[in-house]
């Protein structure tokens, strides 16, 4: 009985621990539904490649590109999300003027921190390098196979 016990207080133990995990522990903009990651600190100077492709939502993730190749953005510190009277997410600049559109092809610069391809370095290794730059966890759903990489973002 007290095994029993021990194995239920374990096994409720990780779960918390899991969802925890996936929880940030920093503010998403204003339509907290969606994880919608900020740089931790204003940049001097930005990489300078171009990105131009749809903004999308995606297990409550705010994701740029198409299928097969998704990349995670990590929006520049001031910038916020929010759901647009049609629904749709909508990303806001510093000055609160919209930036992108849901389902939307727009272009921003910037470049990426992770690429998740063969023969970089590990998917894992990436990912936490990155996440203790912005000191919070990513949530696992918002970096499935499909996700090629992590872009920060430059210039819009």
């Amino acid at each position: 009985m007290l095994m029993t016990r021990l194995l239920w207080f374990a096994a409720a133990v990780a779960l918390l621990l899991t969802a925890c995990r996936d929880a940030p522990a920093v503010p998403l903009g204003a339509d907290s539904s969606v994880f919608f990651p900020t740089q931790p600190v204003e940049a001097d100077s930005y990489m300078g490649a171009l990105f131009r492709g749809p903004l999308l939502v995606r297990d409550r993730c705010v994701l740029t590109g198409r299928a097969g190749d998704y990349s995670l953005p990590i929006w520049r510190k001031g910038f916020t999300a929010e759901r647009a009277e049609s629904g749709r997410i909508v990303v806001l600049d510093g000055e609160r003027e919209i930036v992108a559109v849901e389902g939307e092809t727009f272009e921003m610069g910037g470049g990426y921190t992770a690429e998740f391809y063969p023969g970089e370095k590990p998917r894992d290794v990436q990912v936490q390098r990155v996440e203790e730059w912005l000191g919070y966890s990513i949530p696992e759903r918002c970096l499935s196979l499909d996700v090629y990489g992590i872009w920060i973002v430059g210039e819009i």
